[in-house]
């Protein structure tokens, strides 16, 4: 049963397609003068991409389209370029207002996903759910603007330049990945790093909290490498249950928080590790079975989990 903080009521509500099987959501993705969307709006993209990965674990299909408001020509593709660098599904439509989405896309919509300023985002039908805005903190030079440089690829995003591939993220350059001259942060970790964080609450997004991203990132990428050694074992009941739990009211601080101390249990299996682990990547979208078969996946798999088989 999935639940929402409806920024109507200020309360959780619980989430009625109209039509059955399928659950349409729109984003109101607002980008502010001519830089390209900035990291509010990139966190918009994410929450909404959240939203439907949670319902298609529930067996639902999911619609989304990307709402611009009253932009400049071609802000709705700088977007969805950076929107595609944080792994979120393209959207099924996209227009600059929703009177002018296509069919079937243009009735009501289920979930309208917004930024903080709701009366920018008038929802005449369905639930509404706020997203608390994203800033840069601790940048030289950036103070409180939502700028991500130094993201590889995410350059042109209102900020978020030097995060590999975020270069088109207009700020550039800010956060560089430090211990890797040359290369920029993977784009995942700015993904992870917006998530740790409830999605109603403003974030702060530092260059520690994005190495802290980055490391975690990592880690689990090798934890999982390892686990994948093992036979594979069915994810406890009682973990299951907390992950769905903490899917179904998109409380995604939560999950992160849950698979930290899922990672560094020793009560669980390996094999059962891998799976749960699998499971929730479904919606986090951290790619991370991505270290599994190269060299060096297994360096951080903790030593009580033993050997693999053959080993």
């Amino acid at each position: 049963m999935l639940r929402l903080l409806d920024a109507a009521a200020s309360s959780y509500r619980e989430v009625r397609p109209r039509r059955p099987g399928l659950i349409k959501v729109c984003a109101h993705v607002h980008v502010t003068g001519g830089d390209g969307p900035d990291l509010t709006a990139l966190r918009v993209m994410l929450v909404a991409d959240l939203l439907a990965r949670v319902a298609e674990l529930s067996g639902l299909q999911a619609f989304t389209a990307y709402v611009g408001g009253d932009q400049e020509p071609g802000s709705l593709d700088a977007a969805e370029r950076a929107a595609r660098l944080l792994a979120m599904y393209p959207p099924s439509a996209r227009a600059l207002s929703h009177d002018l989405l296509p069919d079937p896309f243009n009735g009501p919509a289920d979930v309208h996903v917004v930024g903080p300023d709701a009366r920018q985002d008038p929802v005449p039908t369905g639930m509404s759910t706020a997203v608390g805005a994203a800033r840069l903190g601790g940048v030289a030079g950036l103070g409180g603007v939502a700028r991500l440089g130094g993201v590889a690829g995410l350059g042109g995003v209102a900020g978020l330049g030097g995060v590999a591939g975020l270069g088109g993220v207009a700020g550039g350059d800010a956060l560089m990945a430090r211990d890797r001259p040359g290369e920029g942060t993977d784009p995942l970790a700015v993904r992870l790093a917006l998530m740790a964080v409830m999605h109603p609450q403003p974030s702060d997004v530092t260059a520690g909290t994005l190495d802290a991203a980055r490391q975690t990132l990592e880690r689990w990428r090798n934890l999982v490498a390892g686990w994948a050694e093992f036979p594979s074992r069915p994810v406890p009941s009682g973990i299951k249950a907390m992950i769905r739990e903490r899917f179904d009211r998109l409380d995604s601080a939560a999950i992160v928080e849950l698979m930290g101390g899922l990672a560094g249990s020793e009560e669980v299996a390996a094999g059962a590790k891998f799976e749960a682990f699998a499971y929730a990547d479904r919606v986090l979208g951290l790619d991370l079975a991505r270290a599994i078969g190269r060299p060096g996946g297994l360096r951080d798999a903790p030593s009580s989990a033993g050997q693999p088989p053959g080993r």
